[in-house]
């Protein structure tokens, strides 16, 4: 279909509604498809590895067997149909403004109190929900630190999701309503990842990240921002578990009053870099809340009217009451049940 052109001086609201329901229809429409088809290669693949598996079976505990699962079958194959499928969907198009470094670390520091205090929370409801049962899935593929993990998590995920869930998915909504495409593409983003554990962070990170997107129209700033996040999040927490062991720990509580006189040279060394890291996770939690205070007292969050913004009182039964999101809405949530569950 052809794109918009936001030049037009005045758009009825009726054409506004109508478009804007074809417009989120759709692009909901495009993530149920590149859900399903991830997992019907996925669940191939299973197929597939199960059969190599009776003549080798030491290829069940291969270290990149659940990296190959959503390498393959998501980022090769239905991320590429994903792209297809969304120029279906006319866009409209982004802004070009440039943001500076110290804007962009501002932004990643004011990324951890979100997650550390939403991850937390999703760790209680979990635990109220499921009577303490309940572990989070992200920790059986994401166990320690390797080439596989790193290409999936660390770089390919965030290019991936970027991709989709800021820059195909605003650019196809941003006409509508700047902070309703903001909405929309987080809630998709928290939904798509079918994880509880997830579902609260991921959305509001998505908020922050869909933001950045809408403001400078420059997807290579929440890429980067992306896989600054899953770095930190991911890659330093498990390298700095290796410093403390279960071994060391032990050994600490038992010999809490000499230390020095029981520790090696290595393990004070351990210790003294994983109090480095605890104290910088700290220092940006107390200062991510500081920028976050400061943004919002001084009104750094600024958007801009759409040339086709929905009317009031029709914008969120334009974007979430149409058949391509309560396909989507059903998928995302049988898929977090399911995980749940099991």
């Amino acid at each position: 279909m052809n794109d918009y052109n936001l030049e037009t001086p005045y758009i009825p609201d009726e054409v506004r509604i109508s478009r804007g329901r074809y417009n989120f229809s759709a692009v909901s429409f495009c993530l149920f498809a590149f859900g399903i088809i991830a997992i019907a290669i996925q669940t191939l693949f299973i197929y597939i590895l199960a059969a190599i598996a009776n003549h080798y079976p030491q290829i069940i505990d291969a270290s990149w067997l659940n990296y190959i699962l959503i390498l393959i079958p998501m980022y090769c194959i239905a991320f590429p149909l994903c792209i297809l499928s969304f120029k279906l969907v006319p866009k409209a198009p982004p802004r070009d403004e440039k943001l500076s470094f110290g804007s962009l670390i501002s932004y990643f520091v004011m990324m951890v109190p979100v997650t550390l205090i939403l991850n937390y929370l999703s760790i209680v409801l979990a635990a109220v929900l499921s009577d303490g049962s309940a572990t989070n899935p992200l920790n059986d593929i994401v166990s320690d630190v390797n080439i596989w993990q790193i290409l999936t998590v660390v770089i390919l995920g965030p290019i991936v999701e970027e991709t989709i869930f800021r820059k195909l998915i605003i650019d196809r909504t941003r006409q509508f309503g700047e902070a309703l495409s903001i909405i929309f593409s987080a809630l998709c983003f928290g939904l798509f990842h079918t994880n509880v554990y997830q579902l609260f962070y991921a959305s509001a990170l998505g908020l922050l990240l869909g933001y950045i997107y809408t403001r400078t129209g420059r997807i290579r700033y929440s890429i980067i921002l992306h896989i600054a996040f899953n770095f930190w999040g991911s890659v330093i927490p498990l390298k700095m578990a290796e410093f403390i062991n279960e071994d060391l720990l032990n050994k600490i509580s038992e010999n809490a009053a000499n230390l020095q006189d029981v520790l090696t040279n290595s393990e004070l060394i351990s210790i003294s870099i994983y109090f480095i890291y605890i104290f910088i996770e700290l220092g940006m939690f107390i200062a991510g809340i500081i920028l976050w205070i400061i943004f919002i007292s001084t009104k750094k969050f600024r958007l801009h009217p759409a040339p086709m913004e929905l009317p009031k009182g029709s914008r969120f039964k334009t974007a979430f009451i149409n058949l391509g999101f309560m396909f989507f809405f059903a998928y995302c949530i049988y898929g977090t049940i399911k995980a749940f569950l099991n």
